[in-house]
């Protein structure tokens, strides 16, 4: 992935920082397929949501059970839902 431009500072600075929707789109694309930021988000949801550990497992198991695995991205499947893991 390429770095981010730099902001522009001083005169018109505000009106260059903003964003167009496509703009937005396309760095949540970008992001989305950083394997940092996945393993980040991985790791850092279940407490930024508050959850223990085992009940963030439970929860992601019964929206499969639910909903059908989640075929591509961070949420995507790598075991079925009666498999233990992280001891859960």
């Amino acid at each position: 992935m390429e770095p981010l431009p730099t902001l522009p500072r001083g005169e018109g600075a505000r009106r260059a920082r903003a964003m167009s929707l496509y703009g937005t789109q396309k760095f949540l694309f970008h992001l989305n397929r950083d394997p940092a930021v996945q393993a980040r988000y991985r790791d850092e949801l279940p407490a930024l949501l508050g959850m223990p550990w085992a009940d963030y497992i439970e929860a992601m198991r019964e929206g499969v059970r639910r909903h059908g695995p989640v075929r591509a991205g961070i949420y995507a499947m790598t075991t079925s839902t009666d498999e233990k893991v992280a001891g859960v």
